[in-house]
């Protein structure tokens, strides 16, 4: 009995024994390998964790661009009805440059007219 007191057997069947001091160096390395293997759950889920927030960090920037692009599309829409408006603006001051243009030859008309009926009136009348 004391023999099995002092040395470790690994099983019934087994025939290597180890001492007291490889029993605690086995030990020791159980309690280390039990340390390593919690912080690599520990690593892992924290790499979990960084992976999920890198995700929903690429949809908000996904989202962010996929904003832009629509306001670039709103800010072109605006650009091409303000050149539609310039040409209006345009087509509407060369109307009313012709029209400016046709009155002032309206009433010069006018006035040769009167002046016309004016002197054959005095004529017709002399």
């Amino acid at each position: 009995m004391i023999w099995t007191a002092s040395y470790g057997q690994t099983g019934k069947d087994s025939l290597t024994c180890y001492t007291t001091a490889e029993l605690q160096k086995i030990a020791l390395k159980v309690v280390l390998a039990n340390e390593l293997d919690t912080v690599l759950k520990l690593t892992q889920q924290e790499l979990f964790n960084q992976t999920v927030v890198t995700d929903k960090q690429m949809d908000i920037i996904i989202a962010n661009y996929e904003i832009i692009v629509s306001k670039d599309s709103i800010i072109s829409k605006h650009d091409n009805i303000i050149d539609l408006k310039d040409k209006e603006l345009i087509k509407r001051d060369k109307i009313i440059a012709k029209q400016e243009t046709q009155k002032k030859l309206l009433k010069t008309g006018w006035i040769a007219s009167v002046g016309v009926m004016i002197v054959t009136m005095l004529f017709i009348s002399i």
